[in-house]
């Protein structure tokens, strides 16, 4: 019985074991491009495509007020936000929608440091201050599911359905000193027919670099 108690409480740690490690596949890549942006009442800003270190698309968008650099996982979008005004602004997050090019729907979005459960409540818009910077990332509201043969939360995948998705929109609502500025990035998607290394963490999907 002493050998037996042991062997048990080991079996039962392993499943968390392998759970806290990343899990690595090979997963479809989309090149995600900046193709225009429209904002109401706003100097002309300047778009770019870069790649970067890893050796994927990182859409740049930069005029008076911001400058923003996207970078599209599978599951979720990651950016970060300069403020490049004279003053403080915040992000409107209950206002923020997801626009799938295949479905052509708006959908909600919550960002970074939102518990899953609260998804649907309402957010605290995020003050930037002028001068400084916010990393952040947005997922969809209806695209995250519990899984209880994983036994955690998963992210369904933004990027998918091959040559189907071809357009994605995201409207982001940045509140000023000068008004509200509602931007929005319209992205061309496309499927490159080849698969890039991705890892599996905290119930979402990163590329990661083959380089």
């Amino acid at each position: 019985m002493r050998l037996f108690l042991p062997f048990v409480m080991l079996l039962l740690a392993l499943p968390l074991s392998s759970q806290a490690k990343p899990k690595r596949y090979k997963m479809d890549y989309y090149r995600v491009c900046l193709e225009s942006v429209e904002v109401a009442n706003a100097p002309e800003g300047v778009i770019g495509n870069p790649g970067n270190e890893q050796g994927f698309t990182t859409p740049v968008y930069r005029d008076s007020v911001i400058r923003i650099v996207f970078t599209f996982e599978p599951t979720h979008v990651d950016f970060f936000l300069s403020n490049e005004s004279d003053s403080n602004f915040r992000i409107i997050w209950d206002d923020a929608v997801f626009v799938d090019g295949i479905s052509n729907t708006g959908e909600g979005v919550f960002h970074r440091g939102v518990r899953l459960l609260d998804r649907h409540d309402a957010q605290v818009p995020s003050v930037v201050v002028k001068g400084t910077g916010i990393s952040e990332s947005i997922a969809v509201k209806s695209r995250v599911f519990y899984s209880y043969d994983l036994r955690r939360w998963v992210f369904k995948n933004l990027l998918r359905d091959a040559d189907k998705l071809t357009r994605i929109e995201i409207s982001l609502p940045i509140e000023t000193a000068a008004g509200r500025r509602d931007y929005l990035f319209v992205f061309s998607v496309r499927w490159e027919n080849r698969k890039v290394k991705a890892e599996f963490e905290g119930g979402r999907w990163f590329y990661v670099s083959e380089k």
